[in-house]
């Protein structure tokens, strides 16, 4: 028996492939589908998008297609707000979770500042898988670098939108007016972030102490000090703990009206510097006398003479004048401190070698390493003694001394 083979015509293939694209087509992709378009592609109605029913920094929607279940990298995803956000918001989509929302300041993301989204805002957004969250690509809903204030004034940060000072005010080429912050003290202060630049001391009849912040972690580079009342009290200006003004741990003192310094922090963050201020304001002159230049013979190692010093003070240098060269005069000074009963004697020096003019008659020095203390208490007494003398017949002495 023959066998017969029948083959379809080829316009049932033809049919039978058509169906199976048409099928494909119109059955549910599986994940992680992809489709290349080589074209336009026009889209009628909205992709991933909803009105948002959320409270306030909560955003929150769902659309009318509800079978994704998981947020994918990458994703477009859209709302229309309905209230103003307060600072740092998140977006839920379709239930799947709140995911904090951030913008692009700089090349990095941060959160939303007062305002960035406003009521009836169409916000676009992108998921970022890697950290959790939604980068914002819509325009944020504050102004974006349009000056605030009035023409000329400075602009500042105000709640992540700009603002205009009039504290501060500017031309093409010139700072106009500047008003500085200043704070008024009538009581020891320790100065704060929250403090200055300036400073305004009212002492009344007691002294009264404004401490600088420490210069390594100050977030001040720069204060203008000043005393505003006529009282007897001092103001003080001092260095925090181990910190320095000038190179020395000590206070500053005015004890006159108006008077003030500026002082500026130093490049390691050590200390203060002045920057500032009355030249040699706070700086006294020590002067001692000995002996006479019509006398018959040189200074005599018993010659001496006596001060008592009013204030507190730290001795940074000193001068001599003699009336004729001589190498090998030394002097020395003694101190006793406030309250005894005795004047100071060569027990109470607090010299080493002493002083001496090395060559011509007059010398002037900051170097004060001959002294085994600089410190000076209200009402000490010093005397200057000669210890030795050739030639010199008189010597005059100035200690330069930083009050306290």
């Amino acid at each position: 028996m023959r066998t017969r083979t029948t083959t379809p015509p080829q316009h049932h293939w033809r049919w039978l492939r058509a169906l199976l694209l048409v099928g494909l087509l119109l059955w549910p992709p599986l994940a992680g589908y992809a489709e290349f378009i080589n074209g336009d592609l026009f889209l009628v109605g909205g992709l991933n998008s909803c009105v948002d029913v959320g409270s306030t920094d909560a955003y929150a929607c769902t659309p009318a297609d509800t079978r994704q279940t998981a947020y994918v990298e990458g994703s477009l995803y859209g709302f229309k707000a309905n209230t103003i956000n307060t600072g740092a918001a998140t977006f839920n989509y379709n239930g799947l979770g709140a995911r904090t929302i951030k913008k692009p300041v700089g090349g990095v993301t941060t959160d939303l500042a007062t305002g960035d989204i406003r009521p009836g805002q169409r916000v676009l957004l992108q998921y970022d898988a890697t950290n959790t969250s939604f980068q914002m690509l819509s325009q944020v809903g504050n102004a974006g670098g349009a000056p605030a204030g009035s023409p000329g004034q400075g602009q500042y940060n105000n709640s992540g939108a700009f603002g205009g000072s009039s504290g501060l005010t500017l031309s093409g080429t010139q700072i106009l007016s500047r008003l500085d912050r200043a704070t008024p003290m009538s009581a020891n202060l320790t100065i704060g972030a929250g403090d200055g630049p300036i400073i305004e001391c009212t002492a009344g009849a007691t002294a009264r102490t404004a401490t600088l912040p420490a210069a390594s972690s100050a977030t001040q580079g720069r204060f203008h000090f000043r005393k505003v009342d006529s009282g007897v009290g001092d103001c003080l200006l001092a260095p925090n703990g181990a910190d320095t003004i000038n190179g020395v741990n000590a206070a500053i003192t005015l004890d006159t009206q108006w008077s003030y310094i500026e002082v500026e922090r130093n490049q390691a963050g050590t200390g203060w510097l002045q920057a500032g201020g009355v030249p040699g304001l706070n700086t006294r002159a020590l002067v001692f006398e000995l002996g006479d230049e019509q006398a018959p013979a040189a200074l005599a190692t018993t010659a001496v003479a006596y001060v008592t010093i009013p204030f507190a003070c730290t001795v940074t240098g000193y001068a001599l004048i003699v009336d004729a060269a001589d190498a090998t005069m030394r002097v020395k000074f003694w101190r006793v401190a406030t309250g005894g009963t005795a004047k100071p004697t060569a027990a109470n020096s607090i010299n080493t070698a002493g002083l001496g003019v090395p060559t011509g008659t007059r010398v002037a020095s900051t170097t004060v390493t001959d002294f085994t203390s600089t410190a000076i208490a209200a009402n000490d007494t010093l005397a200057i003694a000669v210890s030795t003398a050739n030639t010199a017949k008189y010597v005059s002495a100035t200690l330069t001394c930083v009050q306290l």
